[in-house]
């Protein structure tokens, strides 16, 4: 799933990051209008279930140079 949010979010022009939880969820931090990227990770890329998908809004953050793994 991490890949594949990788590839998308770099698609979409954004740039954060995001990583794997020890829980097996995945936590993505993306700066700028993220509504095309939440409705994406509402779905996920096949074989993936996603059963929720959580949205904040934080302080404005700084932006990287491309998407990274954390």
């Amino acid at each position: 799933m991490r890949a594949a949010a990788q590839a998308r979010e770099a698609a979409l022009g954004l740039r954060g990051a995001e990583r794997n939880r020890d829980d097996g969820r995945v936590e993505v931090l993306a700066p700028g209008s993220t509504d095309a990227l939440a409705g994406w990770l509402a779905h996920g890329p096949p074989p993936v279930h996603v059963t929720q998908v959580e949205r904040d809004h934080l302080p404005t953050m700084r932006r990287t140079a491309a998407f990274r793994a954390l």
